[in-house]
């Protein structure tokens, strides 16, 4: 079992040969990833998951010939049910994430290949996914207009929080961000989840999973552009 201070074991699946070396080189660069191996193919990938274990596959959707991203990360869950997988794609398109079962959405993120120019942010969506979060890619959030009730009964601040949430940051990382205390952030966090009447508990689902689920399902009538 993976200790918490030790890397985040990750697979890459990507057809584009240019595009995979350089994200696999720039995460091994990384400290808190080690990359096991990648592959050009989901079929490649789900045959030498049989035999190991990863915490994370990062998946380009469009993979060509054969399975495409969602259907190689579906199938791969099934028979690693605690792998995370974060999709990758050129093109906006969040409905993506609302196809996924409803059980089985934690763990799952979705990032433009624009984005994997930061490495942090790739490693950001890498350990939210690896927590069994929900993170959603920052341009596709900036990308949002106005959103119908309940988010309006939310204050300004609180909206802010609530994008960054759905980007993958810790409470720590918002905190520093709007420069203010974690236990303050914490409250904001709270009050969010009540007025989205989202169950704090953790008891059904991880309540940042079901806050990132709302802001998505609030911005489904939007339109995105890559």
């Amino acid at each position: 079992m993976r200790q918490e201070s030790d890397p985040i074991r990750i697979v890459v699946v990507e057809d584009e040969d240019l595009f995979r070396q350089l994200l696999c080189l720039s995460l091994n660069q990384h400290p808190r990833v080690q990359v096991l191996n990648d592959f050009q193919s989901g079929e490649s990938s789900l045959e030498w998951l049989e035999c190991h274990v990863a915490d994370v596959a990062l998946l380009d959707i469009d993979l060509g010939n054969g399975w495409n991203g969602v259907a190689t990360g579906l199938r791969l869950k099934e028979r690693q049910p605690n792998l995370g997988i974060v999709l990758l794609s050129n093109h906006a398109e969040p409905e993506i994430l609302r196809i996924l079962p409803k059980h089985d959405v934690a763990g799952w993120s979705y990032l433009l290949k624009k984005s994997a120019r930061n490495i942090e942010t790739v490693v950001r969506a890498i350990e939210g996914t690896a927590a069994g979060l929900l993170v959603v890619d920052p341009l596709l959030i900036s990308q949002l207009g106005e959103m119908a009730s309940p988010y309006h009964k939310l204050t300004t601040r609180q909206q802010h929080i609530l994008r960054l949430i759905a980007q993958g940051y810790t409470n720590n990382e918002i905190a520093k961000q709007l420069f203010l205390s974690e236990k303050s952030i914490e409250n904001q966090v709270g009050i969010i989840y009540h007025t989205l009447e989202i169950d704090s508990s953790g008891r059904v689902e991880h309540p940042r999973v079901r806050a990132t689920l709302a802001f998505l399902e609030m911005a489904k009538h939007q339109s995105f552009s890559p």
